[in-house]
């Protein structure tokens, strides 16, 4: 006898931003206590920062962030095995995060943080590509039913939607990790898009490689969430005699704004430095401007 199978039910769209299927945090009705409100000032200090550090591959992203104050890393790929710390230490990481749950349910776990300043998400951009989006392709059905097979398959961009609201539940539980005092810190690709913008015309923009259109706006989420994004680049660049670009060989982060690239910096904190040097991979001025406003090695 031939086994018939039952179609995949229609998608529910409403239901599914609002429960993510059985990824969210499971909310039971309970009634609901009132608190007691009180106007108090805000301490510095008392919450962590939301850092994201974006450059090309091999510009020094994570032996930068192994400066930080006392860090730990979360790696799905494991790509940092192939590199030597910096500081000549070993490297501390969570192990065995290889799925959106795992990531999810880390990103959740405060106690397992609680000897630790900063966490650092090695990269965003494997978080939503390599996580997120296979998760989305295997657990929510087309919107007139059916298995999708990849993130295309959804139609109108409706893949990139489902991505994004996911990766917006995971910014939940990153402010979360904020809240508890930590520094959360996603390291990212650099990609390019191209802008056109009255005045000026077209050109080039680098930004953190995250999914970036109508649907799935998640870079500018995550830009606007964090409160510092910071590039690295090459420090300077110069024009030889035959027209070409040649590239210093010392590296620099810059957290403001310019047209080529998005940075932005909270605060005043980096007022006089647009832009950080780094000598070498165990130099943390960056770190030591950013905690402690100072620019002197003791």
């Amino acid at each position: 006898m031939t086994e018939v199978k039952k179609p995949l039910p229609k998608f529910d769209n409403a239901a599914a931003k609002a429960a993510r299927s059985n990824m969210t945090r499971s909310v039971k009705d309970k009634k609901r206590i009132k608190k007691n409100f009180s106007i108090t000032e805000f301490a510095n200090g008392e919450e962590g920062k939301k850092i994201i550090l974006y450059s090309d591959s091999g510009m020094g992203k994570t032996s930068l962030a192994a400066t930080l104050p006392s860090p730990v890393f979360i790696c799905p790929d494991r790509g940092i095995q192939e590199l030597v710390h910096p500081l000549g230490l070993t490297w501390p990481i969570v192990k065995d995060v290889d799925t959106w749950g795992d990531l999810r349910d880390v990103t959740q776990d405060l106690s397992l943080f609680k000897d630790k300043e900063s966490v650092v998400f090695d990269t965003g951009t494997v978080a939503q590509n390599s996580l997120c989006t296979p998760w989305v392709v295997e657990n929510i059905p087309k919107e007139k039913g059916g298995k999708a097979r990849k993130i295309a398959d959804y139609g109108y961009g409706g893949g990139y939607e489902h991505v994004f609201y996911e990766m917006l539940l995971w910014q939940s539980d990153l402010d979360g990790l904020v809240r508890a005092g930590k520094n959360v810190v996603i390291l990212c690709q650099a990609a390019q898009s191209e802008i056109d913008k009255a005045g000026y015309g077209k050109y080039l923009q680098s930004h953190p490689d995250l999914f970036n259109n109508k649907k799935g706006p998640v870079m500018p989420s995550f830009v606007a969430w964090a409160s510092y994004v910071l590039y690295i680049d090459w420090a300077d660049i110069k024009i030889d005699d035959q027209k070409r670009a040649i590239a210093s060989d010392e590296r620099g982060v810059f957290t403001k704004p310019e047209m080529f690239f998005k940075a932005k910096s909270r605060g005043d904190v980096f007022e006089e430095y647009p832009l950080v040097q780094f000598e070498n991979n165990a130099d943390d001025t960056l770190w030591r401007i950013m905690f402690d406003g100072d620019t002197e090695d003791d």
